[in-house]
């Protein structure tokens, strides 16, 4: 019923998989959480690869860069459902609730936008 598609380079991402599966799992909905990785530096990819391991999870590398638009084409190409969640790697949820607030617009063909957050400090400029 739900996908939710990050497209993820450069930045850690265990941590917002592993809140969005919790609140997943409360759904009572099929879902997965989809990450397709923009050929991030191998640091990256080595500490994002465990999530690949977890049910509900399907993580891709990339072996060509994408960029912004093309990766997100390709995670709605990829998605296992029809209504379908973006989020930026970086993001964080507000709450607990940020999931369940979607799912009664999956009766009908709405889009919505926001519901998320960032980090207080931004990240360093890494140039």
């Amino acid at each position: 019923m739900i996908s939710v598609c990050i497209p993820a380079y450069n930045f850690d991402i265990t941590s917002l998989v592993k809140v969005l599966l919790i609140q997943a799992a409360e759904l009572g909905v099929p879902y997965e959480i989809l990450v397709i990785d923009d050929v991030s530096d191998d640091s990256f990819r080595q500490k994002n690869r465990v999530i690949k391991d977890w049910q509900g999870v399907r993580y891709i590398e990339s072996s060509s860069k994408l960029g912004r638009a093309t990766i997100r084409n390709r995670l709605a190409t990829e998605s296992a459902y029809d209504h379908l969640i973006f989020m930026d790697c970086d993001s964080l949820t507000k709450d607990n609730q940020y999931l369940v607030r979607y799912i009664p617009f999956c009766s009908n063909n709405t889009v919505v936008s926001g519901g998320r957050i960032y980090d207080q400090v931004p990240p360093r400029d890494k140039r």
